[in-house]
């Protein structure tokens, strides 16, 4: 199986994990700390994985508005079309999003479309 490597973080994207937190804001103190998220330590894994795979995309912006994705029900319903490059486009983009959102990784495990995007690729692994 060709991306078990990244398949293997489906579980805990499928249980309905957090992945993370909002951290910061105003304390007790008073003191205002810029909210930011922390991750959990298996979203590094995951990002690591991926950043060393075969299906990150320089291209993903373009790919991405062609295609309408950048709209999440959109993205969401081409899902069981995608294929292996389409997934690594729209996980791509997930990523790098998330470095001018804050959140947006967050948002994706939430929502349940990173489980669904990972669920198809092990799809397409599996030859199904």
């Amino acid at each position: 199986m060709k991306y078990q490597n990244l398949t293997r973080f489906l579980p805990y994207f499928a249980d309905g994990q957090s992945g993370g937190e909002w951290r910061g804001g105003k304390q007790a103190d008073g003191q205002v700390i810029m909210p930011y998220v922390a991750y959990d330590e298996k979203i590094g894994e995951f990002i690591q994985e991926f950043s060393h795979s075969d299906l990150t995309d320089r291209e993903y912006g373009e790919k991405m508005d062609a295609r309408g994705w950048w709209k999440e029900n959109v993205m969401e319903g081409a899902i069981a079309e995608m294929s292996a490059e389409d997934v690594g486009t729209c996980i791509t983009a997930i990523w790098r999003r998330d470095r001018f959102s804050e959140g947006t990784i967050l948002r994706f495990i939430k929502n349940g479309i990173l489980a669904k995007l990972l669920a198809r690729l092990k799809e397409l692994d599996e030859g199904k």
